[in-house]
């Protein structure tokens, strides 16, 4: 999947939904760690801030939790 620059969606809710996708068909499982801003940033050409919205978006919806210093993580059911 793929950012579209054109969308009248934000760029870190399109990431996040991407993200969220991943989880929720099992590519990214319960423990695992979300992929680090830069890897976000390499891999989807958005900005540090938007690859940051987009982590904190499913840890707000309870989907992942910030470990400091270790970064994120799929929270475990």
């Amino acid at each position: 999947m793929t950012i579209d620059p054109f969308s009248g969606t934000p760029r870190y809710l399109q990431l996040a939904a991407i993200l969220r996708g991943r989880i929720e068909s099992g590519d990214l499982a319960p423990g695992d760690r979300l992929p680090s801003q830069v890897t976000l940033v390499q891999e989807y050409g958005v900005a540090r801030m938007t690859a940051g919205k987009a982590l904190q978006t499913l840890v707000d919806e309870g989907l992942a939790v910030m470990v400091p210093g270790m970064g994120t993580y799929v929270r475990p059911s």
